[in-house]
């Protein structure tokens, strides 16, 4: 028989209480939906003490730091920032593959030293069931660090994620997923500051012109924008707007994706 949501909710919440002991956990947040209900979760586990901790890199957006810090102030939790220069890894300046990886790798391991630095029991991350038939390579990071995911380990997926952010009343239960800035280039195109800036700034303007759920994809002076086809409407009713504004960031090509949206683009 199929387990119900309840009942994995209330698997988390003893998971949860496994890992953190009686000192505590360490989330890594970002202000998603999945490690907002991980962290959510956690408090009303209840845990002896609830952290969070966010890595701001120049792969993620203005936003992302944003939505870390709303998430943090909703749940009321303590969040630690921690700055990264992720760009002293090969594999991450020239987006390799393996890029993931290699970030996440990183990124876990001074999340480790930080839960230790706290006196907290554990780090625990919000990859959910459904990431675990995805091409996840930071997983494997997580993995071999031994970082817990409790979101996937009980079996909740995506929807269910939602559905429970929606039932605590978190502002981020419908919240497009935003993975990292490199998803938006080509595999093996060596990343720069600017590069990230001029993508980030193109996918705010999109935004601000109603789009929600797309990716712009940079392939050199070309930006290929990927929205469902209830969005391309959107999107072609401005199309002159628009595409004068991606000009003046310096794309030369706008173009929208027939295929229409899809996560890991780039890995199909």
């Amino acid at each position: 028989m199929e387990e119900s949501l309840l009942q994995k909710k209330e698997r988390l919440f003893a998971r949860l209480r496994e890992l953190a002991g009686e000192k505590g956990l360490l989330v890594a947040f970002s202000g998603g939906v999945d490690s907002t209900v991980l962290a959510a979760a956690a408090v009303r586990a209840p845990l002896p003490r609830v952290e969070l901790a966010s890595c701001h890199t120049l792969l993620h957006s203005r936003d992302d730091l944003a939505a870390a810090r709303e998430g943090a102030a909703e749940l009321s939790l303590p969040l630690h920032l921690l700055e990264l220069d992720v760009f002293s890894l090969p594999a991450v300046a020239g987006n390799h593959r393996e890029r993931c990886y290699h970030c996440k790798k990183l990124i876990f391991s001074t999340l480790l030293e930080k839960a230790r630095s706290l006196g907290l029991s554990a780090l625990v991350e919000g990859a959910n069931g459904d990431d675990l038939s995805a091409v996840r390579p930071g997983l494997r990071a997580g993995t071999e660090l031994s970082v817990a995911r409790p979101l996937a380990e009980v079996g909740l997926t995506k929807a269910e994620i939602r559905q429970l952010a929606r039932e605590w009343g978190l502002r981020c239960w419908d919240k497009p997923a935003n993975p990292c800035l490199a998803s938006r280039f080509p595999y093996d195109t060596e990343l720069t500051d600017a590069l990230l800036r001029r993508v980030e700034e193109a996918e705010r303007l999109l935004a601000e012109r109603g789009l929600r759920g797309f990716r712009l994809r940079c392939h050199g002076e070309l930006a290929r924008i990927e929205c469902s086809p209830e969005q391309a409407s959107v999107l072609l009713s401005q199309a002159q707007t628009i595409c004068a504004s991606l000009k003046q960031l310096g794309f030369a090509y706008i173009t929208y994706d027939l295929e229409g949206f899809h996560s890991g683009s780039f890995d199909r």
